[in-house]
């Protein structure tokens, strides 16, 4: 079990540092170094670590561009390292292309969302705090209190909750 805690302190020790290098704009979380805990998930040793952690990473990158249930059956399969390897690189790739498709998408919504602005405020509205109030009370969400779900529903970015939020009523 040693061998697995300072595996695990060395991983913990090279996020830190790389926090450390911009703490500002980094983040990143810690794992747990008690060997109960891992023994509870089957591992014991660095390799058995390593292993779940890319079958944990196999498992988001499948279900992000897929389903969960999809990626429940795949993970379920006994996988060679070999065929591991070909899934993660094979997985890899679709998430970067859907990363690409989910980008272009938000950046289409963002200029379209903001062309639609610039109409309102040319038809009459005459300021961007009018434009989003007719644009909450066309999409029937003039009484919404929750200014993320504004964003979710116009399919814009959760950036734009801040212009929002002083748009939305409070709830009692």
């Amino acid at each position: 079990m040693n061998a697995l805690v300072s595996h695990i302190e060395k991983m913990n020790a090279k996020t830190q540092l790389w926090i450390d290098e911009d703490p500002k704009n980094r983040f990143g979380g810690m794992l747990v170094s008690d060997p109960k805990h891992w023994a509870e998930y089957g591992v014991t040793t660095p390799a058995q670590l390593d292993r779940y952690l890319d079958e944990t990473t196999l498992y988001e990158m499948i279900s992000s561009c897929t389903s969960k249930s999809y990626a429940r059956t795949v993970l379920a399969r006994d996988m060679t390292d070999e065929e591991f390897k070909k899934e993660m690189d094979y997985w890899s790739k679709e998430n970067e292309e859907q990363f690409a498709r989910d980008k272009a998408e938000e950046e289409k919504n963002v200029k379209e969302f903001e062309a639609r602005i610039t109409d309102l405020i040319n038809s009459g509205a005459g300021n961007r705090e009018t434009a989003l109030r007719w644009i909450m009370q066309a999409e029937n969400m003039e009484d919404e209190y929750d200014a993320g779900y504004i964003c979710y529903s116009l399919h814009i970015p959760y950036s734009y909750q801040k212009e929002f939020e002083p748009l939305i009523k409070e709830v009692a």
